[in-house]
């Protein structure tokens, strides 16, 4: 009998997804679009909501896993399989996908916003609250 490798596959059912722990400087919600920031004069960075308005963009790192509190560690979704994204309500499945203008929300991509794209939507947003999971492209 052949071994089974955990991951991808015909023998597992569960989507292979890859989460680091990060620290908020802000309160974040669950399936938040995150951005690395920097401390004025210091090394070190957390994460707060990314928005394409450029306040908040500098690197976009995935999505929060779950609701991080402000100064607390949280779990993010950096590659891989994402079960929840929260979206602007035009998301539909196979879009690439950007942060939007509302911090933490994501978006379609247009033209022009291709350095920027962190991932594709596997389902078109839907809910009260809009969201949609999504494959969350690795960059760091």
């Amino acid at each position: 009998m052949a071994q089974q490798i955990i991951g991808q596959g015909p023998g597992n059912l569960v989507p292979d997804s890859e989460k680091k722990q990060y620290l908020a400087s802000a309160a974040i919600t669950k399936g938040q679009v995150v951005a690395l920031v920097t401390g004025a004069g210091t090394a070190s960075y957390s994460i707060v909501a990314a928005d394409s308005d450029g306040t908040n963009l500098d690197v976009v790192v995935g999505v929060a896993a779950e609701s991080i509190a402000s100064g607390a560690w949280g779990d993010v979704y950096v590659s891989g399989y994402c079960p929840y994204v929260l979206t602007d309500g035009t998301v539909a499945v196979g879009d690439p996908l950007v942060p939007h203008t509302v911090a933490g929300e994501a978006s379609v991509m247009a033209a022009g916003e291709e350095h920027i794209r962190f991932g594709h939507a596997l389902s078109t947003d839907t809910g009260t609250t809009e969201y949609c999971d999504a494959i969350i492209f690795k960059r760091v």
